[in-house]
């Protein structure tokens, strides 16, 4: 039956709306004021030397300002495009009948469409929506901050700069020196003499004294001794006198003497070295002579065994060709032969077999250029295992229906709870999360049902805060009685999430209500059950029930396949 109607545009209503907020005394960082920059020191003792520290501190005054801020609250109503269905019999009543008939003729369109079971409530929900429209609310703010007045107060803070600091003797003029420097804990910025935290430079009298002496050829001090800390704005002098360093002048003369004693030393030890290297390298030619003589007769003597050699060879290349053909054939039926491509969860919901999975675990839809379904199905349970046909797909809600090979009777399976999940009810899920890396034993998770939709309002999906894993995909999800409510499907994109809201998703996952599973599997003219139990039992027992009819799914596919499957697969991660 082919509706005929007319549509309307969708309609879109704006209003806005200023809240002031309260009006408060706050500084303002972001005006803050540079007043001063000062280089300061602190001397301090290493044992039988003295070091310094020093740090460049900038000063800064911050404004305190009144400040409110206002909220711009848009408020927006849109109603989605609709259908305004015509009566046959005039365009008088065409409107009257499209606002008193609508639910008639969603109930004509249906009975053309002979659906089966629930699924008719389904589709009259989606007629409905489809002739009369729906409307979305939504509101926007927009926060405003408002500087009002500066009260003329300030506060004063403290930063390390970020410019080096250097240092030179007076006495040699152009040699500068750069300064080590450490990066401690942030400063309080309470006060401006602040050691051990941020940015601070060390100048230590030994290393200082030594670069003194290098410079200065004599090897003589002139004291008392003068040190200049240069910055770009800031310079520091720093004078020694005699009895302050003369013991460090000594001591680093000592330990400069011993230095070029032992360079002299080890420049005889070269030589000598040398000398006795060529003495070896002589003898070694020597020897080497009478070796090539050695070898020449050796030669000879194996170029006739290697011609004896050379026919054995060619006897065992045959022999050996006739193995390699053999083993290329074996590695050709190899090729053919299915291997695990992914892994994921079922459950049985029948006493003749049936399990229920996601589509995605059984035919991964993605791929384009050579089929993405599962040549053969393995299903374990325990150490069970049974192999699986594909009997059924649903790609749009990302169902599929597998039955266990043979007449065989299953003892447990899962029953559907009557009723419709609650929004914040009990659940567990049972599955296999990363397969079998982490451990061959079934996993169990808890949480509650976080939202009665999906994505976009999705209506076949409820979003649960449960942790899911790739290989949980397919897996039950049971209420606090031990009911199933809906089947394990998918968890949050992190980088849509990443993109589209510049934060990763925490504990938003999501499953396929219990109504779509068993609309599917009446649709398929399986015999599931359904329970009307709702006492509560503890997560041990769930966990009890859920592990006798909780099946480890393996998808099997050609080995020549699966490598077109991953070499497309590549490609487009690659684009």
């Amino acid at each position: 039956m082919i509706g005929c109607g007319t549509q309307v545009p969708t309609k879109t209503k704006v209003k806005t709306k200023t809240i002031k907020g309260d009006e408060k005394k706050v500084y303002l960082e972001e005006k803050s004021e540079k007043i001063s920059e000062k280089l300061i020191f602190n001397k301090y003792s290493e044992g039988n030397y003295f070091s310094f520290e020093f740090k460049l501190r900038e000063q800064f005054r911050i404004p305190e300002v009144i400040m409110r801020e206002d909220i711009a609250r848009k408020y927006t109503t849109r109603k989605k495009q609709a259908t305004m269905v015509h009566n046959p019999l005039g365009e008088v009543t065409g409107s009257i009948f499209a606002m008193g008939m609508i639910e008639a003729w969603c109930l004509a369109e249906l009975a053309a469409k002979a659906l089966p079971g629930k699924q008719k409530n389904i589709y009259l929900d989606k007629c409905k929506e489809r002739y009369i429209g729906t409307k979305t609310k939504t509101t926007e703010d927009k926060i405003v901050k408002k500087i009002l007045k500066f009260t003329g107060n300030y506060k004063q803070a403290y930063q390390d700069s970020s410019e080096k600091i250097f240092y030179e003797f007076p006495k040699f003029p152009g040699q500068v020196f750069d300064m080590n420097y450490k990066n401690n804990a942030a400063c309080t910025n309470k006060k401006i003499e602040e050691f051990n935290c941020g940015k601070t430079y060390y100048l230590r009298a030994k290393n200082l004294i030594n670069e003194y002496l290098a410079l200065n050829q004599s090897k003589k001090v002139n004291y008392p001794l003068t040190v200049k800390v240069i910055t770009n704005n800031n310079n520091q002098i720093l004078s020694f006198q005699k009895r302050e360093v003369e013991f460090i002048v000594v001591e680093t003369l000592e330990e400069n003497e011993q230095k070029r004693l032992a360079a002299i030393k080890k420049e005889q030890e070269r030589k000598e070295r040398e000398l006795k290297e060529e003495k070896e390298r002589k003898e070694r030619e020597r020897i080497a002579k009478l070796q090539k003589e050695e070898d020449e007769r050796k030669r000879k003597e194996r170029q006739k065994k290697l011609e004896k050699e050379r026919k054995e060879r060619e006897r065992i290349a045959k022999i050996e060709e006739e193995k390699e053909r053999k083993r290329k054939q074996k590695e050709l039926e190899e090729l053919y032969k299915p291997t695990i491509a992914w892994n994921g969860t079922g459950f049985f919901v029948s006493p003749n077999g049936h399990i229920v999975t996601n589509n995605h675990v059984i035919h991964d839809t993605t791929v384009t250029k050579v089929s993405g379904k599962c040549d053969v199905v393995n299903a374990y349970l325990d150490n069970k295992k049974f192999e699986a046909d594909i009997l059924s797909q649903d790609p749009l809600n990302d169902l599929a229906l597998l039955k266990v090979k043979g007449n065989l009777k299953i003892d447990s399976y899962a029953k559907f709870k009557s009723e419709e999940p609650q929004l914040g009810e009990k659940i567990s899920t049972l599955g296999y999360p990363f397969g079998k890396a982490i451990s061959s034993k079934i996993k169990i998770t808890s949480g509650v049902v976080s939202s009665l939709s999906g994505l976009g309002d999705e209506f076949t999906r409820i979003q649960i805060d449960a942790a899911l894993q790739p290989g949980n995909s397919g897996g039950p999800i049971y209420d606090s009685s031990g009911n199933v409510i809906g089947v394990a499907v998918a968890k949050a994109g992190i980088f849509y999430f990443l993109k589209s809201y510049g934060v990763l998703p925490e504990n938003m996952n999501f499953g396929i209500k219990s109504s779509v599973v068993k609309s599917f599997l009446q649709a398929n003219n399986v015999n599931y059950k359904t329970s009307l139990k709702s006492s509560p039992i503890s997560t041990v027992e769930i966990a009890k029930i859920g592990t006798k009819h909780t099946l480890y799914l393996e998808c099997l596919i050609r080995k020549d396949k699966l490598a077109k499957i991953n070499k497309e697969i590549n490609n487009r991660e690659k684009n």
